[in-house]
Formats: C-alpha cells, structure tokens, sequence
C-alpha cells in the first residue's frame, strides 16, 4: 500500500511538473531538470547492466547512471545510446572486455544525450565539435551506431528499430523544435520521455534494435 502510494504521489507530482513547465522548445532539458528539483520529483532508476571497458590496463565500469550523470539529468537519447554501444560491444567481443584503443564508434546522430555517451565511453569529456552521418534510416530519429573493433577489423550496426520509439514521441519532438508544442502536448511528450528512459532498460535487445550481423571492416 505504501509503495503504491508512493508511486501515486510521484506519478501526480509529475504531471503537476509538466503543467508547469515553460512552452518553449529550448527550454526542455533545463527545464525538467529545474521543475524536477523544485517539486522534488523522485525518478525511479531504471537498472541495466554496466558497459565494460578496459582503458590504461584497468577495467572501467560505467553505469546508466554514470552516463545520466555526465549528461546532467536522465535522458532518453542518453538511454538508447547507452544500450546501443552495450549491444554492440555485446555482438563484437560477447564475455570478453574490450580495450578502448581497439574501439571506434560512429554515431549517425548529433543529439546531445547519444554524443554525451558515446564523450563518457570513448573518452571521458565533453566534445568540443559534433561529428554525424545523417544518413540513418527515417522515423528512428538516426538512433544509428556503428561499433568496431580495429584490432579484428570486425564492426556492427546498432540501430533503434523503427517501432520501438513511443507512436509520438518523434512528431512530438518536431513540434517541441519549432515551438509548436501545447500544454497537452508537452504533457504527452513527457509520458513518452519516461517510457523510455524507465522501460527501454527492462526491453530485450532484440524489442529495441534491427537484427545486427556483424561484418569485415578495414579501418586506416
């Protein structure tokens, strides 16, 4: 009973947070982060397993968390990228730990929360430049990665199936960039926002992502 109250509590503080959020399409992020805080919004953690790295002959562990962190509040891009590069670590080394001299990835996405992750995995600070192929598949917002491993000359397509995403939360996000979204919308928008952020985690890769079949690449 308590721990539905607790839910009921939390659900209702949320809608009241999106009411109360500025319309204005900048001012997303910034603005959850802020509504958040000031109704104190406890968000559930969404658990997934860590990706595992060996970088200065130490095993790095990074968590979803860490990867919320680094970007500054939890975040849906943040999300699908995380359990992307995950996967594809998963297909190229399976058990084994890769080391990140052996390791590239590219991104077909410059969206914040996807480029922070890739920063947080592949380096560990910010990117002073955007680098992206605009040429993934339309209607999966180009949640495209391609993971590689340059020691076997092996690599994999990561990419977010085109029905995994909430029905509107590309339409939605469109309207958020041109500053068309209404108070409904905005309410709709961050259902969307937490089914992802809470629900992708407990999906299996295959409910998220196209089949991957990893292939030969040469990389100079």
């Amino acid at each position: 009973m308590l721990r539905r109250s607790a839910r009921l509590i939390t659900y209702v503080t949320a809608v009241i947070c999106v009411l109360l959020l500025p319309l204005q399409a900048a001012g997303l992020e910034t603005g959850c982060v802020a509504c958040h805080s000031k109704e104190q919004v406890q968000l559930r953690k969404p658990a997934a397993e860590p990706i595992r790295i060996r970088t200065g002959g130490r095993t790095r562990v990074i968590t979803l968390e860490d990867a919320f962190a680094f970007r500054g509040h939890p975040c849906s891009g943040v999300v699908i990228a995380f359990l992307a590069l995950r996967q594809g670590i998963q297909e190229l080394w399976g058990g084994r730990i890769p080391d990140r001299r052996d390791m590239a990835v590219l991104s077909r996405t410059k969206r914040g929360g996807a480029v922070s992750v890739c920063d947080l995995v592949m380096g560990g600070g910010r990117s002073t430049h955007e680098m992206t192929v605009q040429t993934a598949k339309p209607g999966t917002g180009n949640f495209h990665f391609v993971i590689i491993d340059k020691s076997a000359s092996r690599a994999v397509d990561i990419i977010l199936r085109q029905d995994a995403l909430p029905g509107q939360f590309m339409p939605l996000k469109k309207k958020l960039q041109n500053k068309s979204l209404g108070r409904k919308g905005w309410e709709t928008l961050h259902g969307c926002i937490q089914e992802i952020i809470i629900g992708f985690p407990d999906r299996s890769p295959g409910e998220l992502f196209e089949k991957p079949a990893p292939y030969d690449l040469i990389v100079w």
